[in-house]
């Protein structure tokens, strides 16, 4: 750091397994964060880049940075890249509008997005390495699958052991987590080898409502683009059960190695929500929903829920329409 100004330094990756809470220093902890970082360059050619150093209030570093109004959450654009491109920081500023202090948004897993973005005027930022984190009081997490969810699945596999262990070999009602476990997922795979859905859940989110969740389907038929969603999951259920690893750590390596199934990420709306859904067919969705604040909140041993269920649209209300 003292004797370069390469920004490659702070675009290493973090694992689905590798911080504990939803902030995060611009520093690396471990040189294995690097490992699929390895192909990034710096943008020499860059006339804008500004020096970095560190000080008493953290990382001071100028940066181009983007906010969605006065969303705390933002991108900071790194001078390093692919080619033309530069690298996107997820980045927290803490504090009201106007702050300079940030911290890495820990809820972004796996690799960062690289784009072509436009000359900015570039912010004035500090970046502690260890940011004041408020931890709430640790509750164990139980997923509940409906009796109609288990039926409609093979088999389970969890990102890490449940208890009792058995639990993950076959489908069964819930699944309770360690309670060192804040974030974690559920792969549901389909008979046949089709209609899998990935559940992927973060308990530890202090400034977007402390908990959420994410649903991943795959269809009966894929789409013709290789990089659709829809594919790259069951282009991944084939990985994960050809592995001869521990089911919960071949899971956790595959879930790291797709940016796009990182929690900051969603299609519309909020970008973290306590309940998410995806269409399994025209007539079926499946949704996943916390319980509600008042069923845990109000006591000491509480145990958070995250409830796993199907809905049938057929049988909703149906528009009105006239017979010609």
């Amino acid at each position: 750091m003292k004797q370069s100004d390469d920004q490659t330094l702070f675009a290493w990756q973090l694992d689905f397994e590798s911080t504990r809470n939803d902030l995060c220093g611009p520093l690396a902890t471990h040189p294995s964060r690097f490992r699929w970082a390895g192909n990034r360059m710096p943008n020499v050619d860059d006339d804008f880049q500004s020096p970095y150093s560190m000080t008493n209030k953290g990382l001071r570093i100028e940066l181009p940075v983007v906010h969605r109004g006065d969303d705390p959450y933002g991108l900071a654009y790194l001078h390093c890249g692919y080619y033309d491109t530069r690298t996107a920081l997820p980045v927290v500023r803490l504090g009201p509008p106007g702050t300079n202090r940030y911290a890495r948004d820990a809820r972004f897993i796996g690799p960062l997005m690289t784009m072509k973005t436009e000359e900015r005027i570039p912010t004035v930022m500090f970046m502690s390495q260890e940011p004041s984190i408020r931890v709430e009081k640790r509750r164990p997490l139980q997923v509940v699958l409906s009796e109609d969810t288990r039926g409609l699945f093979d088999k389970a596999y969890c990102s890490a052991k449940t208890h009792p262990e058995n639990e993950k070999l076959a489908i069964k009602q819930a699944y309770t987590f360690p309670l060192d476990c804040r974030r974690g997922a559920i792969l549901l795979v389909g008979y046949e080898n089709i209609n899998h859905v990935l559940i992927l859940f973060n308990i530890e989110l202090q400034h977007v409502g402390r908990h959420t969740c994410k649903i991943i389907c795959s269809a009966d038929e894929l789409d013709d683009d290789p990089m659709m969603e829809r594919a790259r999951l069951h282009n991944m259920v084939q990985l994960f059960q050809g592995t001869n690893l521990p089911k919960e750590h071949a899971l956790v390596r595959q879930i790291d190695l797709e940016p796009n199934w990182s929690l900051i990420h969603g299609d519309s709306g909020p970008l973290n929500n306590r309940t998410s859904f995806a269409d399994l067919s025209l007539s079926r969705r499946i949704l996943a929903k916390f319980a509600p604040y008042d069923a845990f909140d109000s006591r000491d041993d509480g145990t958070l829920v995250l409830h796993i269920d199907l809905l049938d649209q057929s049988e909703g209300p149906q528009e009105l329409y006239e017979l010609e």
